[in-house]
């Protein structure tokens, strides 16, 4: 797993120095190289651009170095979550390795990749031949961090029911680890 980029000051100064550090890294490891999953490129969202303290960046770099604020229309910079610029990467490239679950959400066919502890969170969502990265943020939130696990229990309950028979196919369900076998169980999607 990356390391955080771990910083202490925040001003204007410091903020354009940072985001010129981090955004070659979000290039070199999102953008120039596509990340594959479930064998199709992950791209990213690239417009709408979106400013950063008057500089403008990609959605998808803006989005994950942003936070939604409930009291504010734009979304403000979030040091904990730019610190982590190369942990989506890492999540896409080692889904296999950690939680994976699928749902649909406002008509969007969404994946959710979450780590074993449930820190930190990737969201993809299917296109027609490849997937978006929707967002990547750490799950603060005890609240929000209680619902993706109860999210992912349930899809646990709705592949056993499946592998057992006693239910039928459910949109929500895509793959889950065959724990006996260790590779992924197909069958589901």
């Amino acid at each position: 797993m990356p390391l955080p980029i771990l910083e202490q000051k925040l001003d204007t100064e410091w903020l354009h120095d940072f985001l010129g550090r981090i955004y070659p890294i979000f290039r070199s490891t999102l953008w120039n190289k596509s990340a594959i999953f479930l064998d199709t490129p992950v791209n990213l969202k690239k417009k709408p651009y979106l400013k950063i303290e008057d500089i403008a960046y990609e959605w998808g770099f803006h989005h994950i170095v942003t936070l939604e604020v409930p009291w504010s229309k734009e979304r403000e910079f979030c040091l904990p979550r730019a610190e982590k610029i190369r942990f989506p990467r890492y999540y896409i490239d080692n889904a296999s390795d950690l939680r994976i679950w699928k749902r649909i959400k406002n008509n969007e066919q969404k994946y959710y990749i979450a780590d074993e502890k449930f820190d930190y969170l990737v969201v993809l969502s299917q296109r027609s031949d490849y997937i978006v990265l929707i967002s990547a943020f750490p799950l603060d939130s005890t609240w929000y961090k209680r619902k993706m696990l109860e999210e992912y229990e349930h899809f646990k309950m709705e592949i056993s029911a499946i592998k057992a028979g006693t239910a039928s196919r459910n949109e929500t369900v895509l793959m889950a680890p065959d724990t006996t076998k260790g590779i992924w169980d197909r069958d589901t999607m």
